[in-house]
């Protein structure tokens, strides 16, 4: 595969006279016009991190600050799950570039046993000094458990890790506790019904601010025998799920959408090259189901994938999906107090041409999806399009809009949306925002693959 990408420009075009304001770079804080909503710079973070450790080496570490994480995995590579100077390093490192660190120490995953559960008390430094590093901000326990009876043994190292922190005094608001669930299980629950039954035992540990995620690994982007790309058809069936077994459980969580960013070998028709649109359409998508934050598998490229490409090769140089990576969590830095001062509600799934449902092989089986939206009136869309609806403390609404096409196709998606009681829109695209007049009401989009906007009308 080449390590070069075509980079794909992609226009939003507004019906009538579109007012410019704001750029990638610039927090959305003030109002500028009229009734436009204004959203300060305090409402979080996402957490954007990697999946797999990075090499033990200080310019590795300042390359997962400079990519734009937050948080960073430690494990696997690094070799910190059991050499206790190598986790002290990772955690040094970590507070040198503010990096908050996730520990790890599961096994084998993907089986109905806990065989390979992994406690942060079972990890080479003790409790009390990586707590007292600064560093240690979480734990990776666990790797796609497919039973419901695995779960109170994470709850109650959930429980165990949050108590060790508060019993020295330590804020636990920002602390993470990860078992990453897939799309699969063996107790013959639909995705839905396996993820709420995770909520349910292991998130009413939570306590004191701490708001609990459920990390789910999907990777729907493939490659068949003739190397041909396709997108997986139950795509909006996994992601709805996620978004909906929260909304069952009710009370406050997120979960992380964990995506693939590199070629890979667990399974042939994961092994697909890929670029720029195809990350960015995972990243969108899960946006527009709500997702507060993601984890790239892999972000570098690990021994046994040595043939394979990633952001960071094997010999830990940056390759173009790094760069594309850092200018995507760029413009996503650059308003993610907006995304984050609204709440998910729903989304829409719109086959193309007003095509039926029944017909759409990604939306036929879906359960979440609703027809229509008090805002709005009408959309028209020349491709398939999927839009999350969300809602702001002030009743504002929001809307992500996504082409939702199999990225490589390089099929653009020509979206119009009229909406009630509208006569300007915030559009947010690429990082950068603008004000758009509307004319009777209606926004149109032009979405190249992988692309999508956020849309805010007022």
């Amino acid at each position: 595969m080449k390590n070069k990408f075509i980079k794909v420009m992609v226009a939003i075009m507004v019906l009538t006279t579109a007012v410019f304001s704001g750029a990638c770079g610039n927090k959305l804080t003030e109002t500028e016009s009229g009734k436009e909503p204004a959203y300060e710079t305090n409402a979080g973070e996402l957490l954007i991190m990697n999946w797999g450790s990075t090499r033990l080496e200080r310019e590795q570490y300042a390359l997962l600050k400079e990519v734009g994480y937050n948080y960073a995995f430690l494990g696997a590579q690094s070799n910190t799950a059991t050499n206790a100077e190598n986790l002290r390093k990772a955690l040094g490192y970590c507070n040198e570039f503010g990096l908050k660190g996730l520990t790890s120490n599961a096994g084998k995953g993907f089986t109905t046993s806990n065989e390979g559960f992994g406690s942060y008390k079972s990890l080479p430094v003790p409790a009390d000094e990586l707590i007292e590093s600064g560093a240690f901000n979480g734990h990776y326990c666990f790797d796609e458990p497919l039973s419901v009876e695995q779960f109170p043994t994470f709850a109650e190292d959930y429980e165990a890790m949050l108590n060790d922190f508060e019993s020295r005094g330590i804020s636990v608001a920002d602390k993470e506790y990860i078992t990453m669930l897939c799309a699969s299980n063996k107790d013959g629950l639909s995705y839905r019904e396996f993820f709420k039954a995770y909520a349910d035992t292991v998130f009413p540990k939570a306590k004191s601010g701490n708001v609990p995620s459920l990390f789910v690994d999907y990777y729907p982007l493939r490659v068949d025998k003739e190397r041909n790309n396709y997108m997986s058809e139950d795509i909006l069936t996994v992601l709805e799920s996620a978004s909906l077994a929260l909304k069952d459980y009710g009370k406050a969580s997120k979960w992380i959408y964990c995506l693939e960013t590199s070629t890979d070998t667990i399974g042939a028709n994961l092994d697909r090259d890929i670029v720029k649109e195809d990350i960015t359409f995972q990243y969108y998508i899960g946006m527009a189901f709500g997702a507060k934050g993601f984890m790239n598998y892999h972000y570098a490229v690990p021994n046994y994938m040595a043939d394979k490409l990633a952001p960071v090769s094997l010999s830990g140089s940056r390759t173009d999906l790094w760069y594309s990576l850092k200018e995507l969590h760029e413009q996503l830095r650059s308003w993610e107090n907006v995304y984050l001062s609204f709440d998910w509600k729903g989304y829409m799934a719109l086959p193309a041409n007003g095509g039926n449902l029944a017909d759409n092989v990604f939306m036929a089986n879906v359960t979440g999806n609703s027809t229509s939206h008090e805002r709005i009136k009408n959309v028209k869309n020349s491709e398939d399009t999927v839009i999350g609806y969300f809602r702001d403390q002030n009743g504002n609404d929001g809307f992500m809009v996504n082409n939702f096409t199999e990225p490589s196709y390089g099929k653009r998606d020509n979206v119009s949306i009229t909406f009630e009681n509208a006569t300007k829109a915030v559009v947010i695209f690429e990082g950068e925002k603008k004000t758009a007049d509307l004319s009777d009401g209606t926004l149109a989009l032009s979405l190249a693959g992988g692309a999508a906007a956020f849309v805010i009308p007022y």
